[in-house]
């Protein structure tokens, strides 16, 4: 008794009441395998769009509904009982507004650079595809 008695978490146990489970940061660190593989290297842009992707995703679904309880008994132990939610299919309604925000943003860059191109017939300034990047992200965060 006394050896449990001695324990940091014993003398100090108002320190560990709120540390309930890490399913959160578990869920969270898995969807973002989902988009950041660990084995590849991804330039810097390419980073902070996956990274996007990533946060979008886990902000919509987070704690998403669920249909029912699913229960099931251990054989090697009656008493414990495991249940387990069934959630409902993930929602992918960020995929559209990004879609609807390249787009807009595409317009305004081919209608930008056809009023540069009539006030200038000789200007040949065109958004490349980073930039357009950029300014998406910017949008996103």
């Amino acid at each position: 008794m006394d050896v449990v008695q001695s324990l940091i978490a014993y003398q100090h146990s108002e320190d560990y009441i709120y540390g309930w489970d890490t399913y959160y940061r578990e869920s969270c660190n898995n969807t973002a395998l989902i988009y950041l593989d660990k084995r590849i290297h991804y330039k810097n842009h390419l980073y902070e769009i996956r990274q996007a992707l990533w946060l979008l995703d886990w902000n919509e679904n987070v704690d998403r509904e669920y249909t029912s309880l699913h229960s099931c008994m251990h054989v090697s132990n009656s008493r414990q009982q495991a249940g387990k939610k069934v959630y409902k299919k993930k929602t992918y309604a960020f995929v559209s507004e990004i879609w609807t925000i390249w787009i807009n943003t595409m317009k305004l860059n081919v209608t930008d650079n056809d009023e540069q191109d009539t006030n200038n017939e000789h200007s040949s300034d065109h958004a490349d595809d980073e930039s357009d990047c950029e300014d998406v992200c910017e949008y996103l965060t």
